[in-house]
């Protein structure tokens, strides 16, 4: 995830960057740098897809920094490259120059989210992103606030976000084989010469289901995956309601691996009155795998 070291006299701390961020002493800033000397809008940092770039933000211009002027006062900021105070009181580093991702501003603590906890908030897709286990489907606008379990969240979404950077195959193919290990904390799935491995409690919880589809018609509520899950060594405190991020975090992790289809890797009904989930596919699963 992209980041930023930022440096003061009174501490040093890393804080991620969403596709644009403002840094100053401002409150509003993405990066606040509550220091004297910093600029209430200090400088803008910017992801053009395919590079940060930064531009100073104050009249009186007191930064230095790396990098050619470009259009605009824009310049080019590198992996490794600093943007500082010409009295060198403050400072900040590209020290992760990836592309943006999908984050969460929690708007009670000014904290931002990343990963696992933001996929606990909210359900990622290739169309958008959804409030986490809500009923409606609409999708979440970039700067949008929602909740979740009565606390406010403020969604960051990159311009021209693409959450599939490198697309190896689909999950609807015919000839896709799944196979786990013993323990069941690593899955591999495989289509021709092209693999996706999957480790931990997402692994298991593919286990399950896939498990589901070979003994009947894979139909599970969230208890029966729940106690599936606990019996193949899932984390004995989860609770049937994690279910339905641990289902968000396996697409996320194959969409990370880069694999096609995931948003319907699952296909939901509601059946005497309780919501149930299976995969929608059924794959080759070698003995070995049992």
């Amino acid at each position: 995830m992209a980041r930023v070291l930022v440096q003061t006299p009174l501490r040093d701390h890393r804080a991620l960057l969403s596709g644009t961020a403002l840094v100053g002493r401002h409150w509003s800033c993405h990066v606040v740098l509550d220091h004297p000397a910093v600029p209430l809008f200090w400088v803008e940092l910017r992801w053009s897809g395919s590079r940060w770039m930064w531009r100073c933000l104050e009249a009186e211009d007191r930064t230095v920094g790396a990098g050619a002027c470009l259009d605009a006062s824009w310049r080019h900021l590198a992996r490794g490259g600093s943007v500082r105070l010409s009295d060198g009181a403050v400072g900040l580093t590209l020290v992760d120059d990836r592309q943006p991702q999908v984050l969460l501003e929690s708007l009670l603590t000014g904290t931002m989210l990343e990963g696992d906890a933001c996929l606990e908030r909210v359900d990622i897709r290739d169309d958008g992103v959804l409030v986490g286990g809500a009923a409606s489907e609409a999708r979440l606008r970039d700067g949008q606030v929602f909740l979740h379990d009565g606390e406010p969240f403020r969604l960051h979404l990159p311009q021209g976000w693409l959450p599939t950077e490198t697309p190896r195959f689909s999950l609807a193919a015919a000839e896709l084989v799944l196979e786990w290990s013993p323990h069941h904390d690593r899955a591999v799935v495989t289509v021709g010469q092209s693999t996706i491995t999957v480790t931990g409690e997402p692994a298991r919880l593919l286990c399950v289901y896939a498990q589901a589809r070979l003994a009947d018609d894979g139909w599970r509520t969230n208890r029966d995956a729940l106690e599936a899950f606990h019996a193949l060594g899932g984390n004995p405190t989860s609770t049937e309601r994690r279910m339905n991020w641990e289902r968000s975090r396996l697409r996320q992790r194959l969409r990370e691996a880069g694999a096609m289809g995931v948003d319907d890797l699952f296909t939901t009904r509601r059946y005497e009155g309780q919501t149930e989930h299976r995969l929608t596919w059924v794959w080759t699963v070698p003995e070995s795998s049992d």
